[in-house]
């Protein structure tokens, strides 16, 4: 029987075996790398699916199914395919900050000494100091977030590259937009998320440069293949770092095999461990290869809302941060989103001080360089990381005690 279901199978073309697919499958996604990316419409045709978007030079394609073809049946139509290294769902990814509500704003235009001032304990919290050698080499660190305001030009100076990677039209801006894309009653969750992670990145590494990627809308809400889109942008523009504040519950497959390309192209990413107050980290931070950043009070205690997990690399301040906001006042915020940026940019002054690294050396430094706070944190211990130390991180990346 399985012989005759085959023959007849083959018989039909594909055309045919399409027709066959059950019509309760809604029409989806799927995100694939391929051998050459030049072949990227050449896949379409073989498939009779649409191309929706790639990342030429990188070789990641998007392609949306026929209305009632299932995703897993067309993962093992491609199966074998030397064209296709591998194809995966696409899958929905929000910024943490999304389950424990917005921040607030200063009526104030800070600039960076101003938000120096205000932030004075978490700096001396994580043993932040100016390094002396202030030029050395240009490192860029990618931003994949919700886009950065047009309304804080000091923080685009700093822009290197940028782009949208949703398929909205729009600037890689973060403004308010007036939707409720998450469902929750509340719209714009997301608007100055990404706008206060480039603030955060700009008072712990003021000369690192930019590549600002819009991965989310104004309600924090992206997906894989915005994600996928956006470290591609990174690995061309010349990244060494990619901070990304977003995360799933559900584990994203897709993003599992892009990072092991952002590995092999020497792209470091960052990642917080999530907000849900439980014991798991969300992906991508819950992969290996991904720095995963827990988030900690003033006093090094796990912040209430910070999830915690054996994959955590290590901890950083995640209350009541002082940042830029979207409409370019000082927005005030707590999340594990802007304890990441801390870590990142640890990491970048290091390199930018010293010489490129591989992102296992990276890594290895974020988890072995800080401080243990698991005397302070009994329930959790191994679960949280070391918390950051930021002259200390630096300090060993250039070769000293």
């Amino acid at each position: 029987m399985n012989f005759k279901v085959t023959f007849r199978l083959r018989g039909l073309g594909l055309a045919g075996i399409l027709a066959l697919c059950a019509s309760a499958f809604a029409q989806e996604r799927l995100i694939t790398r391929l051998s050459d990316p030049n072949l990227a419409a050449e896949v379409a045709a073989a498939y009779s699916i649409t191309l929706t978007d790639s990342t030429g030079p990188a070789p990641f394609a998007l392609y949306t199914l026929p209305p009632g073809v299932s995703a897993d049946f067309m993962q093992t139509l491609m199966m074998g395919d030397p064209r296709i290294v591998w194809a995966e769902d696409d899958g929905e990814a929000e910024t943490p900050e999304t389950t424990s509500g917005k921040g607030s704003v200063a009526n104030v235009i800070g600039d960076r000494n101003y938000l120096a001032a205000q932030n004075t304990n978490l700096l001396q919290q994580i043993q932040f100091y100016y390094p002396k050698y202030r030029t050395r080499r240009i490192v860029r660190m990618a931003i994949l977030d919700t886009g950065l305001s047009p309304h804080v030009p000091r923080l685009w100076n700093k822009v290197d590259a940028s782009l949208n990677a949703l398929p909205d039209g729009l600037p890689p801006h973060d403004l308010p937009q007036n939707i409720d894309t998450n469902g929750n009653g509340d719209v714009d969750d997301g608007v100055g998320h990404g706008t206060m992670v480039a603030g955060i990145v700009d008072l712990l590494a003021p000369l690192v440069r930019y590549v600002v990627v819009r991965v989310a809308d104004s309600d924090g809400v992206g997906n894989a293949w915005s994600i996928t889109k956006g470290l591609a942008f990174a690995v061309v523009s010349g990244a060494e770092i990619a901070n990304v504040s977003l995360g799933s519950i559900e584990r994203l497959n897709a993003l599992s095999d892009v990072l092991d390309w952002t590995e092999a192209n020497r792209l470091l990413v960052v990642s917080p461990i999530g907000n849900n107050g439980f014991d798991q980290a969300l992906f991508p931070g819950g992969y290996s290869n991904v720095v995963c950043v827990s988030g900690v009070n003033p006093n090094d205690t796990k912040a209430p809302f910070s999830n915690w997990a054996g994959d955590a690399d290590a901890a950083a301040p995640a209350t009541g941060i002082q940042s830029t906001w979207w409409d370019g006042r000082t927005g005030i915020w707590s999340g594990t989103s802007f304890a990441a940026p801390m870590v990142a940019s640890a990491l970048a002054e290091g390199l930018r001080l010293g010489i490129p690294r591989t992102p296992e050396y990276l890594r290895l430094k974020a988890q072995t360089s800080g401080d243990s706070i698991d005397s302070l944190n009994p329930g959790y211990v191994g679960e949280l990381g070391k918390r950051l130390n930021y002259r200390r991180l630096v300090g060993s990346m250039l070769g000293r005690k």
